[in-house]
């Protein structure tokens, strides 16, 4: 344990962050990681954004039925 700390703190980031991909609950992580890049962008590109995501997560639900 002390060694993966070691490892996050070295990369400057948390442990969820590091193994967030290996986690059951890791959704946390990656809204926390998308928000942050999501900062960056204009509100022009924040609508752009959604569109995509609206149309992935429409597109994702169809291929699940």
């Amino acid at each position: 344990m002390a060694t993966l700390i070691d490892i996050a703190n070295a990369l400057d980031t948390t442990l969820d962050a590091l193994i967030c991909d290996n986690l059951v609950k890791g959704k946390a992580v990656f809204d926390e990681e998308i928000s942050q890049e999501l900062e960056e962008c204009s509100e022009e590109d924040i609508r752009i954004v959604y569109d995509m995501v609206k149309a992935l997560v429409k597109s994702l639900a169809k291929r699940q039925h």
